[in-house]
Order: structure tokens, then C-alpha cells, then sequence
């Protein structure tokens, strides 16, 4: 009886003996089929199949061309690295064939995938915070870099010496210039890190790793109050000044004043040095909410968490009351004396610092000459509230001197 020759056609050799037939075909496994954006440097893989002794690899620039690989047998490996760079931006057609003792896999379906822009690996890059060789640093620090103009991502790997990893592994953080570690790191600890770019032509090489020692957080300073303007004052005026409460081991503060409803973005994270008061180079948005955040700040790291606070702006035409009088009875400043010119004040309250009203007053041609109940009262702060005929109302403070 004679014997078949279809793909199994060699079921039994001459002398009668059982064979095995040809290995099926494989398929890549990267790139993947129809993938994009590929290296030009690149090792290809594929699927293992069994019954099979090798692979034979065909590569060209058109389908099923061969003008890069020419049924090249590569052994019975599962990866192959060009020796050559591919061409830039070009697709890419590739046939595995596996074989055996009995033949090769039989039409084997060519697959492709397509070559990205032939770009050298990016260079390495550099810590910018904490800067490298700090002290004090917080524990839960947003560590950033300088960005790598070919860089399409970065790898961190972070531990507490050169050569350890405990902390992060090479974690791919994606395109970005910084990251917030998710736990924080041991206190009064050498923390390392280590920043490699990488792109479609590979890592960085050579980076160097980058150090910081961490220090307590219970020596940064806490969070501070807006005083001028108070929080939520309405009708404030456009050119008024911030002043917020000092705070104790406070070597700055750093401001951020926005309005989203106009989106004026005034001071981002503008940091004023250690000062208590700030005077905005320009007027202010007129009949708009103002929104603040008052960052203090010490070589410990920045307060975390400060509140937001706001207050609203009235016409540019509102006016400011005195920051201070003189009651000494010497003819000048002898009253404290809000201005009306356009009466649309309906009455002033006048409080001392814990809250206790000491005067109201609604002429406001009199003003306040300093005393309660009859007494003088001492130098000191005082606060004010403004109530308008609308409704609406302004608080602050001014100064009694004597």
C-alpha cells in the first residue's frame, strides 16, 4: 500500500517506522502582531511549539520578502537579536517556520509589526528635589528630576544604601518629572535613588544614584490664618494687603492666590521669605472670590494640609479704614473715623481681640474715640466689622496707640 504525501505525509519512514510529523507554526509573542512604534534595536520572541528541533526565520520590508533574513535557521532558541538596526519607520514582515526530523511547519502565515524613529537611548538625569545632599527632609517628600528631552518615561529605584532596593525597584513612574512615594520612608535615614530614562532604543546608561537624609516631620512648622483680609470678608478691597498670624519656627511662607471663576491665576506658590505681610503688586479682581493658601515652611519641609481660606473683593471704589489713630487729645488722629462718602455704610461694630464689643456706631462723622464705658482702653489691636445698607459687610483690624 503506498503512502499519503499531504503535511503528514511522512507518517512512516521506508523500513515501516512510526515518524513524527512536522511542528505546527508559532506566532511572535513581541512585538506583537500588527505593534507599532518599535525600536529599531530590538530581539523579536515567539511562541514555543513542541515536536520541533529549530525555527528558520524569514525578514524583509514588503510581505514576504526576505531582503533583511533569508530563511535563516536560528537552532531551536525562541528569540532573535538583528545584528543591524531595522529601517526607521517601516514595516516589518516576519515568517517563523519551526521544523523537525520530518520537514518544516507548513504555510506558515506571515506576521509584521512596524519600526518607530531610529533615536539614540536618552541621556541620564538629575535630582531636583530634595536636591542631592539635603538634610531634614521630610519623610513623605514629591521627589522630582530634570526632564530628558527624548526620555519617553522614567525607572526609580530608591533604598536606604547604594546597593539595596528595599524601598522601589526600578519602578516605571511613566513621562513625568515626579513622584510622591505611597509610604513614608525611615526617618533620620540616607535615602538613595537612582533616575533612569528610557525610550523606544532602551535605558540610560551609566546614571548615577542621587542621596538625601530624612529628619523629622514634627519639626515643621504648623499651619497659619489669614488675618487681613479675614476668611470669608466680603467687599474687601481690591488693593488690599495679606497679613496672616506668625508662626513659631517658620523660616518662610509660600502663597497661592487664584480665582477659578476668572481663572487669574495671581501667585502660585509664590514664597514671600519670613514675612507676615504681603503687599499684591496689583489690584486685585473687582466683585471676586479669592482663594488662599498659606504655606509655612522650615529646613524640616513644608506644612501639609493647609486649609484654604477666601474672601471677596468689592468695587475698586470701597474704601479703607484708618490702619491706626493717636486718642491723645493733641488734635491729630484723635478718632478712629471710617469713611462714608458715598453712605453706604449702616452701622461699624468695634470688638477688642477676644471678641468683646465695645462700641457700634452709626454716624459715621463721629468715629470712635478710644475709650468703653467711659475709660480708656490700652494700645492694642482692635477689630473691626463694616456692615453695608446691602447687606453685605467687611471685617479687619487697626491699631489703638497711645
Amino acid at each position: 500500500m503506498g503512502i499519503t504525501t499531504n503535511v503528514y505525509s511522512k507518517a512512516f519512514n521506508a523500513s515501516g517506522k512510526k515518524l513524527n510529523p512536522p511542528p505546527i507554526c508559532t506566532g511572535l509573542i513581541y512585538p506583537a502582531n500588527g505593534e507599532t512604534n518599535i525600536p529599531v534595536t530590538i530581539t523579536i520572541s515567539w511562541i514555543r511549539v513542541s515536536n520541533t528541533l529549530g525555527y528558520k526565520l524569514t525578514v524583509g520590508t514588503t510581505f514576504g520578502g526576505n531582503n533583511i533574513l533569508d530563511n535563516l535557521d536560528i537552532g531551536n532558541a525562541a528569540t532573535y537579536s538583528f545584528t543591524n538596526k531595522l529601517p526607521e519607520n517601516t514595516t516589518i514582515y516576519v515568517r517563523i517556520t519551526p521544523y523537525n526530523a520530518d520537514g518544516d511547519a507548513i504555510n506558515c502565515n506571515v506576521q509584521s509589526f512596524t519600526t518607530g524613529p531610529d533615536i539614540p537611548p536618552p541621556t541620564c538625569s538629575t535630582l531636583l528635589n530634595p536636591v542631592l545632599g539635603a538634610t531634614n527632609v521630610g519623610i513623605t517628600p514629591t521627589i522630582s528630576w530634570q526632564p530628558v528631552a527624548t526620555a519617553a518615561g522614567y525607572g526609580l529605584t530608591i533604598g536606604t544604601d547604594p546597593n539595596n532596593n528595599d524601598i522601589l525597584y526600578n519602578e516605571d513612574v511613566g513621562n513625568v518629572t515626579n513622584y510622591t512615594l505611597l509610604e513614608a520612608l525611615p526617618n533620620g535615614t540616607t535615602v538613595y535613588i537612582t533616575i533612569v530614562p528610557y525610550n523606544l532604543a532602551g535605558n540610560a546608561t551609566g546614571c548615577n544614584f542621587s542621596f538625601f537624609t530624612t529628619g523629622a516631620t514634627n519639626l515643621r512648622p504648623i499651619c497659619t490664618t489669614l488675618t487681613e483680609p479675614r476668611p470669608e470678608s466680603q467687599l474687601v478691597p481690591v488693593n488690599t494687603n495679606l497679613v496672616w498670624e506668625p508662626v513659631p519656627g517658620a523660616d518662610g511662607y509660600i502663597i497661592t492666590l487664584e480665582t477659578f471663576t476668572n481663572n487669574i491665576d495671581i501667585l502660585n506658590r509664590f514664597d514671600v521669605g519670613n514675612t507676615t505681610v504681603y503687599d499684591i503688586p496689583a489690584d486685585l479682581p473687582e466683585n471676586t472670590t479669592l482663594y488662599v493658601i498659606i504655606t509655612p515652611y522650615n529646613v524640616y519641609g513644608e506644612t501639609e494640609d493647609c486649609t484654604e481660606q477666601t474672601f471677596t473683593t468689592g468695587l475698586k471704589d470701597v474704601i479703607i479704614p484708618p490702619k491706626f489713630f493717636t486718642p491723645n487729645n493733641d488734635g491729630f488722629n484723635d478718632y478712629w473715623i471710617v469713611p462714608n462718602p458715598t453712605n453706604r455704610i449702616q452701622q461699624v461694630n468695634i470688638y477688642n481681640r477676644y471678641g468683646k464689643l465695645l462700641k457700634q456706631l452709626t454716624d459715621q462723622t463721629k468715629g470712635w474715640d478710644g475709650k468703653f464705658n467711659g475709660f480708656p482702653m490700652p494700645s492694642d489691636d482692635y477689630w473691626y466689622l463694616i456692615i453695608y445698607i446691602d447687606g453685605k459687610s467687611i471685617t479687619g483690624h487697626f491699631s489703638l496707640i497711645r
